[in-house]
């Protein structure tokens, strides 16, 4: 059986669900996860992962992944999967495990699903206090409380930090690297994800909503798909039942992609 490790994405709350202001989607990863196991994948969630500095969250993914390894006695090859912001923490978990093997585990690929691999304009907008538009900051504080105070925290996802992120924690020639990117009309997006885009992107451009098309892209690019940035992870974001019938299929086909990558890492 392959075993996958998962990173969410960034998440200024204190536990491991996807969340927006009220709304609690359940856990990030439970529709990948259904999906991997009935094609004879273990999953294990990476927990606490989305908080604080990148510094600190390597330090404590590697710690977790080091636990669950040896409670679980995982053995043979191991794969990283990344949303959004996960992505990113899962390229620089591969330089501390490189540097800090575990035993009888060898890492062979990373993929990322809408990760922000060069920065998000969302995170410097905020970060530097760039809003003119008082509806999207109505939105963003419903959904992340309060955005005085969790500014600091989407600094080190800006595009110059990011650069530096980058030539850190540059590719490992033994590892395939491999991305999912995504986006969609504005006019596709959820009403809140509509408003984002407004003040954050050009009209006509396709984003899932939050990050951009450009920062997406790292390694092997495995599809395009015209999902949201909550849809990608399999979560119902929309009320019209159409919208959603085809979301599910594209999620499915998504993840269809990722697991032929993976298995054809491993048989060959």
């Amino acid at each position: 059986m392959s075993t996958l490790f998962f990173f969410r994405g960034f998440n200024t709350f204190h536990d491991d669900d996807l969340r927006f202001g009220p709304l609690n989607y359940g856990r990030a990863h439970q529709h990948i996860e259904r999906r991997f196991a009935e094609s004879g994948f273990k999953m294990y969630a990476i927990p606490d992962v989305g908080r604080g500095s990148p510094s600190d969250q390597l330090v404590k993914s590697y710690q977790h992944l080091l636990d669950i390894s040896r409670a679980h006695k995982i053995q043979g090859p191991i794969h990283f999967l990344g949303h959004s912001a996960g992505g990113v923490i899962a390229r620089g978990l591969a330089h501390h495990l490189d540097q800090n093997p575990i035993s009888d585990i060898q890492l062979k690929s990373i993929t990322s699903i809408a990760s922000p691999h060069r920065g998000a304009r969302i995170a410097d907008m905020i970060s530097n206090n760039k809003f003119n538009s008082p509806s999207l900051q109505k939105i963003l504080n419903l959904g992340i409380y309060k955005l005085e105070d969790k500014r600091s925290a989407f600094a080190p996802w800006t595009p110059e930090q990011l650069e530096v992120f980058n030539n850190t924690y540059f590719d490992l020639p033994h590892i395939r690297y491999a991305s999912i990117i995504s986006g969609t009309a504005p006019r596709k997006l959820p009403l809140a994800l509509q408003v984002v885009h407004s003040a954050l992107h050009d009209k006509n451009s396709l984003t899932d909503g939050i990050v951009e098309l450009s920062s997406q892209p790292w390694g092997h690019v495995l599809g395009q798909f015209e999902l949201d940035h909550g849809a990608v992870l399999g979560v119902r974001t929309t009320f019209l039942p159409h919208l959603h019938r085809k979301n599910q299929k594209e999620f499915a086909n998504m993840l269809d992609k990722i697991i032929a990558h993976i298995r054809s890492i491993e048989y060959n």
